[in-house]
């Protein structure tokens, strides 16, 4: 499900930034002409600037503020230093209680699913092994 869904913010995010791009290219064919086509291309250039900015703020999130000034657009080791990070902190692969490996992300997910089910299901105490209070 959260692949399908990134899949569909990627696609979004592609088509608004070709309509932004099909835009631009149409109103420079027509900058020479018309003189208010140049408003018009510093704000659809605006609009693409945010675009980007939304979409490298989620890559930004892991950063410290000692690795970035306020202000500062991430670098390109900055960006390498966060993949690397988030690729070291993926679980690939999961062994359940029988011995079976998965890989699957809904594999993954069943497996901690259950054992959590597991390890914080209810128990019931002993009622053999409950003292009355003596007073």
């Amino acid at each position: 499900m959260f692949q399908r869904i990134a899949a569909e913010r990627r696609r979004d995010f592609q088509t608004l930034e070709n309509f932004y791009y099909d835009c631009i290219y149409a109103l420079v064919r027509i900058a020479d002409t018309n003189p208010s086509a140049i408003p018009a291309l510093h704000h659809l250039n605006a609009k693409i600037v945010r675009l980007h900015a939304k979409r490298l703020q989620s890559s930004t999130t892991d950063i410290t503020s000692a690795d970035n000034i306020p202000g500062e657009t991430p670098t390109l080791y900055q960006l390498l230093r966060t993949h690397k990070r988030r690729s070291a902190r993926l679980i690939r692969s999961v062994r359940d209680e029988t011995g079976t490996n998965h890989t699957s992300v809904t594999g993954i997910a069943f497996v901690f699913t259950s054992f959590f089910q597991h390890k914080y299901r209810r128990i019931d105490p002993d009622k053999d092994e409950l003292q009355p209070s003596q007073t």
